[in-house]
């Protein structure tokens, strides 16, 4: 099994982090606009499917699916595909979401029901798909965040 933490930003601020599992029987995760997403997102530049995290051979890639629609990965723009930095963790955009991702590496952290806490909200993404965040939170800056959530 393969745990990453998704961590998700829009305009409104941070809007969510989500623990992904992914597993020899479910080696895959959708990310877009789509009600068949795994990560519903609705933000401007976000495609019906958009992208998926995919695990093969011991490496998390970030696949795009969408023809058109703006898909970063650590600031590059990618074409078809690109693999996630497991050791360090990092951040990919998806129109004008960006998602930062973090794999744990420390002992217990890969367990399943790890989740680290975090630092400056309280994060939530609802059945209906990422909603905006809590009243109070701080919300995102005009430039790109941090590459890591704060621990």
């Amino acid at each position: 099994m393969m745990l990453l933490f998704l961590t998700v930003f829009m305009k409104e601020g941070c809007i969510g982090l989500l623990p992904v599992h992914l597993t020899e029987t479910k080696d895959y995760f959708l990310i877009g606009s789509d009600s068949n997403c795994d990560l519903r997102l609705r933000g401007e530049g976000v495609a019906g499917l958009h992208a998926r995290l995919v695990w093969t051979g011991g490496k998390i890639l970030l696949e795009r699916l969408a023809g058109r629609s703006i898909t970063l990965c650590d600031g590059n723009k990618i074409e078809s595909c690109c693999e996630l930095d497991t050791k360090t963790g990092g951040s990919f955009q998806l129109g004008d979401v960006w998602v930062v991702y973090n794999v744990p590496q420390r002992e217990g952290e890969s367990d399943p029901g790890y989740t680290p806490a975090p630092a400056t909200f309280t994060p939530y993404i609802n059945d209906a798909g990422a909603t905006a965040m809590n009243a109070g939170e701080t919300p995102i800056p005009e430039s790109r965040p941090p590459m890591r959530p704060d621990p």
